[in-house]
């Protein structure tokens, strides 16, 4: 210890300080170290919960002493760790959220692999027939407990006083709710030969009914029949698919047509659960024999075999696609986490610099280095629990967000990303897991602290330090430029989309289907009803024109059916397979139609005048090459059809779309009881739509107006994957922009606080102030062109991966390529001038008396 005070003394003696003063202040440094001794000694009789308690202790009053960094590195986390645990609480919406049955994972789906006739639901989920379903459910009985099905459907509803309102809803098999495993949270579920029985969900109970037991027993009309209400779903069942809000079930019988129940030419979604000791590959084997020597009952339909599937919230046919999208979504937030991750990284870095003094006195009384790594990472745990906490509250905004500013979903669709245990224990692991990853970098470097430089100086040198802040700003830099790139391809594409001519004009266009089939209308009614509502709309002030049509263009919703056409030249018969709709005169000029050759239909294409078609360029070309395709024949619907007009080719089911076939009819000739309303006019659409409502009341108040809207909102939502990956990727983009510009004023903010003597100096020999600050600006040029260079290299190669989802727009965009880069940068460099100018305001005197 003499040794020691006596160096101590020389030390503050060399420096030119009194002589009692020096060692004065040598005996306090070394008293100092030796109660730190004492304190150690008596320390180490400690168990590990103790020393580790006491650490977080002194972790929590060292970040109360740094307020503003811990601030900052709570924030920045919370945004890294909230965007990563949005996307997997979509997907844990989407995709892992297990039905609240009983025991979903012994509920399986039968999935056949058929050609020809083919129905699916969702894109995805292939649907049997009703008549097949009855035999499976017979031959299955020994794997199965029972076998049941249903398929979405919607309703028109009218209950007392109030208007027709449209309602979704399912067709469910009289074992439905058994198979599930579930009870009634009121009344009961619909039994066999309950032929007019309505279970309704425990939201619909509680927001219809204010959850009254007395609703048991009141009659609904769905699509003008009285149900009666005999039971209520459990709360949080709201069907067996993730994406549906079902207010009601309606049992399914084998009598009736349309929404009264299944028909024996209906098709359903089966599933069932298994036998208890029965596995997956035993039920496979024996759907498959079934689905083999069993007919398909359609002649051009053929059933090679069949499977069983788990039964998922969401269809699993649609789930490879699903996990490509969100897992892209994942990866872009798991770049925002990476950039906050380097940024707090950085500045733990450089505040374990500013303690080299205090962790060369712990190595020089005997800490071990692991002790120092652990209380170190301890130190940083309470930064990394609230950048968890905080991370779950940008989850919850995020959700709320999506939904009140997010794009608009399908009608009937949902996506609840409220979080669950799941999402909160990834929280919480994403934390634990980041915090210790990113506290040992820092804490392995300050623990190999030189004792004698950092004794004697009081900090250790910092020109390494910067030197690692600098690489991992260039790295944010680099993960924010390919954010930003594929944040600007997806707008580009969207744009590219939305500026596609479609064919048509939907400019205030309003449209609003109906379905008289439920109601029970016969053909002359319902010509009757269209008819009658068509003339009563054209009188309405401010309305244009009025067309119906059978199917909304850029909806979806398609039919397709096999033509043949003979060449006038070979007599050889060309076939072709086509889109097809059907539509009445107005049509043509409420959706201004082009007609390039020919005509449009007229009132005199009725049902006994000659059948007559429409058909596009592309379908002309394919059936008579080189010729006029009017007044020829084409085959179909087992007709000949006299083509009379010619349409420009347009789009028909997605706005990014090739050409294709497409025809159409005069609906006359091809009546069905669903029609949609299309209404050109220069009223507000919510005025419209309610004009359109009221109308339709007064014809039959138990008819409700379904998917009343604009057509433009119509064309929007074929474009809400473009607009899905544009909003979420283009958030992620400006909170990458945000925490690279926040990195790099703060590695030059650091950088001038280490050398404001040299600043200084150089001021004080005559150095201009512009000298100063393009000596600052220069590493900052030099830190933005390194993470700008590598961030393109990796942009380059990462965006090709995302060719199939663009449209109009290439993966190497050089638009894109070249604004991504420069809005970085003019961000990064204007957040750099900030510390640069301060640079040049640095007072000499007072910079050469701090040292």
């Amino acid at each position: 210890m003499r040794f020691h005070l006596e160096l101590e003394t020389m030390q503050q003696l060399h420096a030119g300080a009194d002589e009692d003063v020096a060692r004065h202040t040598a005996r306090r440094r070394f008293g100092n170290v030796t109660c730190i001794t004492e304190e150690r000694r008596r320390m180490s009789g400690l168990s590990a919960i103790d020393n580790v308690t006491q650490d977080l202790r002194y972790a929590l009053r060292s970040l109360g002493r740094n307020r503003g960094f811990s601030v900052a590195a709570v924030l920045t986390l919370a945004l890294g760790i909230g965007a990563t645990t949005a996307m997997f609480s979509l997907m844990n919406a989407l995709l892992f959220r297990p039905l609240p049955v009983a025991e979903p994972d012994r509920l399986f789906i039968i999935n056949e692999q058929r050609v020809g006739a083919i129905v699916r639901w969702m894109g995805a989920e292939e649907m049997i027939p009703y008549e097949r379903f009855l035999q499976y459910r017979e031959a299955t009985s020994s794997v199965f407990t029972g076998l049941a099905a249903w398929k979405p459907a919607s309703f028109s509803l009218h209950a007392g006083s109030d208007p027709a309102t449209t309602v979704q809803g399912a067709l469910v098999s009289a074992n439905y709710f058994d198979v599930l495993g579930l009870r009634a949270a009121a009344g009961r579920f619909a039994h066999g030969d309950d032929e007019r029985a309505v279970v309704i969900s425990y939201r619909y109970w509680t927001t219809r009914f204010q959850s009254d037991p007395q609703a048991i027993g009141e009659v609904l009309y769905l699509d003008s029949r009285p149900y009666t209400v005999v039971g209520v779903a459990p709360q949080g069942f709201n069907g067996t698919s993730v994406v549906l809000d079902l207010d009601l079930w309606v049992p399914a019988l084998s009598t009736g047509a349309g929404n009264e129940g299944i028909s024996m030419g209906s098709w359903l979604l089966p599933f069932g659960r298994l036998r208890p000791g029965v596995d997956v590959t035993r039920a496979s084997a024996v759907v498959n024999a079934v689905a083999v020597r069993t007919p398909p009952g359609e002649p051009q339909s053929r059933v090679h075999g069949a499977r069983v599937e788990p039964l998922s919230a969401f269809p699993s046919g649609g789930r490879p696609g699903m996990v490509r999208d969100i897992g892209m979504f994942l990866v872009a937030a798991t770049l925002v986490l990476l950039i906050a991750c380097a940024n707090i990284a950085g500045m733990l870095l450089a505040r374990s610099v500013t303690r080299a003094r205090e962790i060369a006195v712990r190595l020089a009384i005997g800490a071990s280095r692991g002790r120092l790594v652990r209380q170190l990472i301890i130190e940083s745990a309470p930064i990394f629990v609230m950048g968890g906490g905080g991370g779950l509250l940008v989850t919850l905004w995020f959700a709320r967000t999506l939904a009140a500013w997010g794009p608009e979903l399908p009608n009937g669709v949902v996506l609840d990303l409220s979080p669950d245990l799941r999402v909160y224990g990834f929280a919480l692991v994403l934390s634990v897991t980041t915090g210790i990853l990113i506290a040992l970098l820092p804490a392995l470097r300050a623990s190999r602290t030189e004792l004698v430089g950092a004794l004697k100086d009081g900090a250790a040198r910092g020109s390494a330090s910067t030197r690692g802040r600098s690489i991992f700003v260039a790295g944010q830099l680099a993960l924010s430029v390919v954010l930003l790139v594929a944040a600007g391809l997806f707008v580009r594409t969207l744009r590219q989309a939305l500026m596609t001519d479609p064919g048509f004009d939907p400019t205030d266009v309003t449209v609003a289907s109906i379905d008289l089939d439920r109601h029970g209308y016969s053909e002359e009614r319902g010509r009757a009803f269209y008819a009658t509502l068509t003339e009563k709309l054209r009188a309405v002030a401010g309305v244009e024109s009025v067309g119906l049509a059978r199917y909304i263009l850029l909806s979806g919703g398609v039919e397709r059916n096999d033509i043949e056409a003979g060449d006038s030249g070979s007599g050889e018969r060309i076939h072709s397979n086509a889109t097809l709709s059907a539509a009445g005169p107005g049509y043509f000029r409420t959706l201004r139609l082009p007609v390039v050759a020919g005509r449009a239909f007229t009132k005199a294409d009725v049902a006994g005048s000659a059948p007559v078609v429409a058909v596009n360029e592309t379908l002309a070309r394919q059936l008579w090459p080189g010729q006029s395709p009017l007044g020829k024949q084409l085959h179909t619907f087992d007709r000949d059809f006299e083509v009379v007009g010619v349409l420009r080719d347009g789009k028909y089911g997605t706005i990014d779309e090739e050409p294709y076939p497409f025809m159409l009819f005069p609906i006359s000739q091809r009546y069905r009881g669903t029609m949609t309303l299309h209404v050109r006019s220069r009223l507000p659409a919510p005025e419209l739509i309610a004009r359109i409502r009221d109308e339709v009341r007064k014809l039959d108040p138990n008819v409700a107006v379904e998917d009343a809207k604009p057509l433009d909102d119509v064309i929007a939502m074929t474009l809400l994957p473009q607009r899905f990956a544009a909003w979420i990727i283009g958030v992620f983009g400006v909170m990458g922009l945000f925490l690279a510009a926040i990195g790099i004023y703060a590695v030059l903010a650091y950088h001038v606080a280490q050398h404001t003597r040299e600043f200084g100096i150089r001021l004080a020999l005559g150095a201009r102030g512009s000298e100063v600050l393009l000596l600052v600006m220069r590493r900052a040029v030099i830190i933005v062109a390194a993470g700008t260079a590598v961030g393109l290299a990796a942009a380059a190669g990462l965006t090709r991966i995302l060719a199939g989802q663009l449209y109009g727009v290439s993966p190497l965009d050089p638009l894109t390529f070249t604004a991504a880069p420069l809005t970085l940068a003019a961000f990064a460099l204007v957040a750099s001038y900030i510390p640069a100018r301060r640079a040049t305001r640095v007072d000499p005197v007072s910079a050469l008396r701090a040292e």
